[in-house]
C-alpha cells in the first residue's frame, strides 16, 4: 500500500498476472490515457499496476474517458476470464470518492457503467449551489466568520458552512455509492482495506483514514505530519478529501466556459509544475534544519534559500513569459493554441511560489500553523470571488492576469508573514526582496534584448547566457557566494548560538 500525501492520481493494483501494458494499449485505442506501472520502474516492475489521473478540468473529452474507462473495467474481466479483485483501494480528492465506489462495486457486472452514469448526471448546479449572494458570503463562510451552520444529514455531521453549499454533491455521494455493501465487504474480509486521505486544517497534517476488518492500522511512515487513523468509512470521509477541489477552475468554467478552463488548466500545470519537485527536494531538509535552529539562524537560512532559488529560477520563468505564445503555438496542437497568454500571466506567481513553496515548514516548526491557514483561507476566498466575478464581465486572459497579480501579492505576503509570525530577522527578508527585484529587472532587460534574435533556436542559447550573467552578478555583487556557503553548511543551530 502506498502512502498518499495528496494529489490527483489514483494507483490501482490489478490481480497478479494482469498485463497493464496490454490494458494501456486497449485504453489508448479508445482515445484515453492511463499510465502502466512499468513506466515508473527502471526494472519494469509493477506490471499489474496502473495510475489514473483524476485532476483534469471537467470537459466532454473527460466525460467520454470516464465512460470508456468504465467500459474497460466492465469488459476486462471477460477478457481475462476471471473477476477483477483489488485487495487495497486508496484515493485522494476526487479519487477518494472513486475509491469508495470501486471498493463497494468491484465484480459487479455494470460497475463501470454505473460510475459513468454518476458523472454524466452532473453539471455545476448538481455539485454546488451558487447564487449572487454567495459572492459576498464566500469569504466569511470560508473563514468561519458567518456563524452559519448547515444541518446534519445522514452520514454527514453538522458542520460550519464551507466555501460553497456542497449539499448537492454530498447527497450524490451518500445516495449513489452503496455504503452498506462497502461495509459488508470490509467486515467479511472480501477487501483488505480502503483508505482515503485529506488535510487536517487545524494542524496541516495529512490524515490517512483506513477502514479494514481488524480496525487497526500499523504505522508505515516516520513523517510526523502524516497520520494514519482507523475508521469506519462513511460519506463524510470521502467528501472531506474533495470538498475544496478545483474551486478557481469551477468558477472560471461557470463564467467563461469549458474551453477556457482547459487552456487555463494547462497553463497552470505547466507554470507550476516545478513546485512539487522543489518542495519535495527542499522541504525535508529545511524542516530538519528549522527543528533544531534558533529563530535568527533559521531566518537567515530561509531568506538565503529563497534568494538563491529565486535567482536561479528567474531567467527560466522570464523566458517562459516572453516566449510562451510562440512555444505553445509551435509545439501544441491547434486545439491548444491561445494557451500562451495564460502562461505569460501565470509566470510571475509561479516563480514566486517556486522560491517560497516550502516555507509552510517554518510555520510547522515554530507552531504557527493557524497563521498559515488564515493566509491560505483568505487567498482562496478572495481568488474564488475575484475569478467568479470577473469571468462574467471581462476576457479570460484579463481574469488570469488579475488572478496572477493577486497570487503574487499573496505569495509575497506569505513570505513576509513567515518572518513576522516566526520572529525571523526582517533585515534578511528585506535583503531577499531587494535582490529579487534587481534580479527580475536584470533578467527582463537582458531577456528582451535576447528576444530580438529572429530564430527561436538561436534565442534559446542566448537565454542560457543571460541566466549565467544573472547568477554571476548575484555571486559577485550581492554576496551570493556567502549565501551559498551558508546553505552548504546548514549548521544553523551552531550559527544561531554563536551569533
Amino acid at each position: 500500500m502506498t502512502n498518499p500525501n495528496g494529489g490527483f492520481v489514483v494507483w490501482v493494483e490489478l490481480p497478479p498476472g494482469t498485463d497493464s501494458l496490454a490494458l494501456y494499449e486497449s485504453a489508448m485505442r479508445e482515445g484515453i490515457s492511463i499510465a502502466p506501472g512499468p513506466l515508473f520502474s527502471p526494472k519494469q516492475q509493477f506490471r499489474n499496476f496502473i495510475r489514473i489521473s483524476c485532476g483534469h478540468p471537467w470537459s466532454d473529452r473527460f466525460e467520454r474517458a470516464i465512460g470508456v474507462l468504465g467500459y474497460l473495467l466492465d469488459d476486462l474481466p471477460r477478457r481475462l476470464g476471471r473477476p477483477i479483485h483489488f485487495d487495497i483501494v486508496t484515493g485522494t480528492s476526487v479519487g477518494a470518492i472513486h475509491a469508495c465506489y470501486v471498493a463497494a462495486t468491484m465484480g459487479d457486472p455494470a460497475a463501470g457503467v454505473g460510475l459513468a452514469d454518476i458523472w454524466r448526471s452532473l453539471d455545476v448546479g448538481g455539485v454546488y449551489d451558487l447564487g449572487a449572494a454567495d459572492l459576498i458570503a464566500i469569504p466569511l463562510r470560508l473563514l468561519g466568520l458567518s456563524g452559519e451552520r448547515r444541518p446534519a444529514e445522514p452520514g454527514i455531521p453538522e458542520r460550519l458552512a464551507g466555501v460553497l453549499d456542497t449539499r448537492p454533491l454530498e447527497r450524490l455521494v451518500r445516495e449513489r455509492i452503496p455504503w452498506a455493501e462497502l461495509r459488508r465487504r470490509i467486515d467479511a474480509g472480501a477487501i483488505e482495506s480502503v483508505a482515503v486521505t485529506a488535510t487536517e486544517m487545524g494542524s496541516g497534517k495529512s490524515i490517512v483514514w483506513v477502514d479494514n476488518r481488524a480496525g487497526v492500522v500499523r504505522p508505515w511512515v516516520h513523517d510526523p505530519f502524516v497520520i494514519a487513523r482507523p475508521v469506519r468509512l462513511n460519506p463524510g470521509y470521502a467528501l472531506a478529501s474533495s470538498a475544496r477541489d478545483r474551486l478557481v477552475q469551477i468558477m472560471f468554467g461557470i463564467g467563461a466556459g469549458a474551453a477556457v478552463v482547459g487552456r487555463f488548466g494547462l497553463a497552470y500545470r505547466v507554470a507550476f509544475a516545478p513546485n512539487s519537485l522543489i518542495y519535495s527536494a527542499i522541504s525535508p531538509i529545511f524542516f530538519g534544519i528549522a527543528s533544531r535552529g534558533s529563530a535568527a539562524a533559521v531566518g537567515r537560512f530561509a531568506a538565503g534559500l529563497v534568494e538563491a532559488t529565486f535567482v536561479v529560477m528567474v531567467v527560466p520563468y522570464v523566458v517562459l513569459a516572453i516566449e510562451a505564445p510562440a512555444m505553445t503555438d509551435g509545439l501544441l496542437s491547434y486545439k491548444w493554441h491561445g494557451t500562451g497568454p495564460f502562461l505569460r500571466a501565470l509566470a510571475g506567481p509561479a516563480l514566486l511560489l517556486a522560491a517560497t513553496c516550502w516555507l509552510d515548514r517554518a510555520f510547522d516548526s515554530f507552531r504557527r500553523q493557524k497563521v498559515a491557514f488564515t493566509l491560505e483561507a483568505s487567498f482562496t476566498s478572495v481568488s474564488v470571488v475575484l475569478v467568479a466575478f470577473l469571468s462574467r464581465y471581462v476576457g479570460a486572459v484579463t481574469v488570469t492576469w488579475a488572478f496572477g497579480i493577486l497570487a503574487i501579492v499573496y505569495y509575497w505576503t506569505y513570505f513576509l508573514m513567515t518572518f513576522v509570525a516566526c520572529a525571523f530577522p526582517l533585515k534578511d527578508f528585506r535583503r531577499a526582496c531587494v535582490t529579487a527585484l534587481l534580479a527580475v529587472a536584470a533578467a527582463l532587460s537582458l531577456g528582451v534584448i535576447a528576444h530580438q534574435i529572429p530564430a527561436l533556436l538561436l534565442r534559446l542559447p542566448s537565454y542560457t547566457v543571460v541566466m549565467a550573467m544573472v547568477i554571476l552578478w548575484w555571486i559577485r555583487f550581492r554576496g551570493g557566494a556567502d549565501i551559498l556557503r551558508l546553505l552548504m553548511r546548514s549548521r544553523v543551530g551552531e550559527q544561531g548560538a554563536s551569533g
